[in-house]
């Protein structure tokens, strides 16, 4: 499921939202939802106008499982840089299941 709210595209992936904001030329995510979700995922954010490289800046909210699975990826894929607290950077970004 997808929705928009006033330029915030709210993506629901199985139990885990991630949201997409509007920013200037590109986009930011927050969150990224577990790796099983990241077809579906990439999807929604072309649908939403997020095309490969759109992506400047993924912020994660904290680091378990279904909120950082897809950062790894989606860095990769679009460049974008990935905010998070420290103590989750080690290992989290990789989408590894704590």
């Amino acid at each position: 499921m997808s929705r928009e709210i006033e330029h915030v595209h709210v993506i629901g992936l199985a139990g885990v939202n991630c949201y997409l904001l509007a920013a200037g030329d590109g986009f930011v995510l927050v969150d990224t939802g577990k790796p099983e979700s990241r077809a579906a995922l990439d999807e929604r954010l072309g649908a939403a106008g997020c095309e490969v490289g759109a992506l400047r800046l993924i912020v994660l909210t904290h680091g378990d499982y279904d909120h950082a699975g897809n950062a790894a990826h989606l860095g990769a894929t679009h460049g974008a840089l990935v905010a998070m607290h420290r103590a989750d950077a080690a290992s989290k970004a990789t989408g590894a299941r704590a």
